[in-house]
C-alpha cells in the first residue's frame, strides 16, 4: 500500500484533533511495515503533537532511526505546547550530540520561546548568539521571539535593538515592545513607541494600559482606557 494513502488522512486528524484514528493508522503502517518510511514518521510526530499526545510523541521520537530538523521542530513545538519548556531547553543538546544537526529557524524559535516561558535569560541570550552565527539569523520569527523573550526578562532595550534589526515588524513584536516599556515605567518610550504602530489593535492597547497600571501611572492608563473606548466603540 503506498505511503501517499495514509498522509491525507494522517493530516485530517492533525486539523480535526482525531487521536483516536491518529492511533489507529499508525497501528496500520506498522501492520504494514511502513511505519519507519520518510516521511510517515514526522508526519505522525507531529499529528500526535497536535492532539496533544505528548507521551506518544515521545515515544516515537525515541523510537525514530532518521531524525531530521522537521523531527525536532515538531517534538521542541509539542513540549512548548505542553507547557514544559524546560524539556525543550534540556532535550534539545541531544540535537547536536546524537543526531549531529544544528538547529534551524524553526528550531530557534521554539528554544527562545521556552526561555521566555521560563525568564531563563541567560540561555536565552546563549541561544540569541547562536542563532546570530547561524544561516538563519535574518529570521523574522526568530527575531519576533527574541523581542517578546527580551521584554519578559525585564529587557526593553534588548528588546528594541533586535526589533530595530527585523526586516518585518509584526503586530506581536510592536505590541511586546509597547508592554516591555510600559511595565517597566518608561512611560515615554512605550507611548513614543505606540504611536509609531502602524496598527493598533484592542490587544495593543490593553497590553499598554496594563503595563501602565503595573508600573503605577494608573491616571495615564484611565485616560487612554477613554480615548480607546472612544475610538473602539
Amino acid at each position: 500500500m503506498p505511503v501517499s494513502r495514509y498522509l491525507h488522512p494522517l493530516k485530517l486528524c492533525a486539523r480535526n484533533h482525531t487521536p483516536s484514528t491518529a492511533k489507529t493508522l499508525h497501528a496500520q503502517l506498522i501492520k504494514t511495515a511502513l511505519h519507519q518510511c520518510v516521511p510517515l514518521p514526522n508526519t505522525l510526530l507531529h499529528v500526535y503533537a497536535k492532539c496533544g499526545l505528548l507521551q506518544d510523541a515521545l515515544h516515537l521520537f525515541d523510537e525514530m532511526p532518521h531524525r531530521d530538523h522537521v523531527t525536532w521542530a515538531s517534538l521542541l513545538t509539542a513540549l512548548n505546547q505542553a507547557s514544559l519548556p524546560h524539556r525543550t531547553l534540556s532535550i534539545f543538546p541531544t540535537m547536536f550530540h546524537s543526531n549531529s544537526l544544528l538547529p534551524d529557524h524553526f528550531v530557534f524559535a521554539s528554544l527562545v520561546k521556552a526561555c521566555s516561558s521560563l525568564g531563563a535569560l541567560k540561555q536565552g541570550k546563549q541561544i540569541h548568539a547562536r542563532f546570530m552565527l547561524s544561516p538563519f539569523s535574518e529570521d523574522d520569527v526568530v527575531k519576533s521571539s527574541l523581542v517578546d523573550m527580551y521584554v519578559k526578562c525585564g529587557l526593553p532595550d534588548n528588546a528594541c535593538a533586535v526589533f530595530d534589526s527585523s526586516g518585518e515588524r509584526t503586530v506581536v513584536a510592536w505590541t511586546a515592545l509597547v508592554s516591555g516599556y510600559a511595565r517597566s515605567g518608561r512611560k515615554k518610550d512605550a507611548l513614543e513607541m505606540f504611536g509609531k504602530m502602524p496598527v493598533k489593535s484592542l490587544f495593543s492597547w490593553t497590553a499598554l494600559i496594563s503595563g501602565l497600571v503595573q508600573s503605577g501611572n494608573g491616571v495615564d492608563a484611565l485616560y487612554l482606557f477613554i480615548e480607546m473606548r472612544g475610538l473602539i466603540l
